[in-house]
């Protein structure tokens, strides 16, 4: 396939995927960035002073997953666990305000999970990240609760194009529920795109998984690094592992590789500049991209080649963000542009 098919094939799917609708069950976080300035060290012991000025709160995990099918032309319907809480309302009207349904949503007693990224700097520098804390516990592992998701993931399934699961490590770690969750999918025939912080391994009959390299790593303890055998031997044992059909890893600055069956592994470059300013929520995007191409039936590579587009455009945003059509298309272009002008 040349570079010219290849990107006329990307357009057509970004053309068509409008509207699919994406289920999404997942770990729905509240993203707090809390900015402020730092004039001084304190007396009392050797850390900075921040000087609060404003804080801004967005869906994150699952939620921010959400936003991005969203912002691309997709029908996101997230499937969650919230609590009733400030930071749980706030998740609805965001969500509310960007025309996402949260009828599928339950509000539990326990608080909503929270990630507070705290962003400071001198007058004279760029703010950035200086610390981060987490507040929330596992949501996931009441009875009644899952009973209530599956219920529901039974109810929506019938009407959705796929199924997108965003593991962030607050309740999946329950295989047994995992595997009830693949089996509703598997039953009307939908295919399932996972994402799973800790617990890649329990996702066995998974239809795509979209993992990166330090999760590759964890689960088959093992350091890849710079090495392409041993990328290629993980790559592959995760496929076999997970008898799934798609493995695309990701690998921050170095790209993504793409592993089907009986298939030769496929390496992308990543796109832009190597120069990352911020990979918070980068994962998401690659996430709710790959689904909703898989959604409009785009092959794996082509899928991949979408996902790796808008990865490499939100990782030049700070903070939680997302990629916009758009953008997506503009990058789709200037590659074009640069290979044909490279090949002449």
């Amino acid at each position: 396939m040349t570079q010219n098919m290849t990107a006329q094939n990307m357009l057509d799917i970004t053309n068509s995927w409008k509207g699919q609708k994406v289920l999404l069950l997942g770990d729905i976080i509240a993203d707090e960035y809390l900015y402020g300035g730092i004039h001084r060290i304190s007396r009392e012991a050797p850390v900075f002073i921040v000087e609060y000025d404003h804080n801004d709160y967005f869906p994150g995990g699952a939620g921010n997953t959400a936003l991005q099918i969203k912002e691309l032309g997709g029908e996101p319907i997230p499937v969650g666990i919230i609590g009733n809480d400030e930071e749980g309302n706030l998740i609805i009207d965001y969500f509310n305000k960007h025309n996402i349904t949260t009828d599928f949503i339950i509000k539990t007693k326990m608080p909503t999970i929270k990630k507070t990224r705290i962003i400071a700097g001198s007058a004279h520098s760029v703010r950035q990240q200086i610390l981060r804390i987490d507040k929330g516990n596992k949501n996931l592992t009441d009875p009644d609760v899952q009973h209530k998701l599956l219920s529901t993931l039974h109810m929506l399934l019938k009407e959705s194009d796929s199924l997108a699961i965003s593991d962030y490590g607050y309740g999946f770690d329950d295989a047994h529920f995992v595997q009830k969750v693949l089996d509703e999918a598997r039953k009307l025939d939908k295919i399932t795109i996972a994402d799973s912080r800790f617990q890649l391994l329990d996702y066995k009959g998974v239809y795509a998984a979209t993992p990166n390299e330090p999760e590759v790593e964890a689960a088959l303890r093992m350091v890849v690094n710079e090495n392409k055998s041993k990328l290629e031997t993980a790559g592959f044992t995760i496929l076999s592992l997970l008898n799934c059909k798609i493995l695309l890893i990701t690998r921050g600055k170095k790209g993504m590789a793409l592993f089907e069956p009986d298939k030769d592994m496929q390496l992308i470059d990543i796109f832009g500049t190597d120069q990352i300013v911020d990979v918070s929520g980068a994962g998401d995007t690659v996430l709710g991209t790959f689904a909703l191409a898989l959604s409009a039936n785009a092959s794996s590579y082509i899928a991949a080649r979408l996902a790796n587009y808008a990865g490499g455009i939100v990782v030049m945003k700070r903070g939680t963000s997302q990629a916009s059509l758009a953008e997506l298309t503009a990058a789709i272009h200037k590659d074009n542009k640069e290979w044909e002008h490279l090949s002449k």
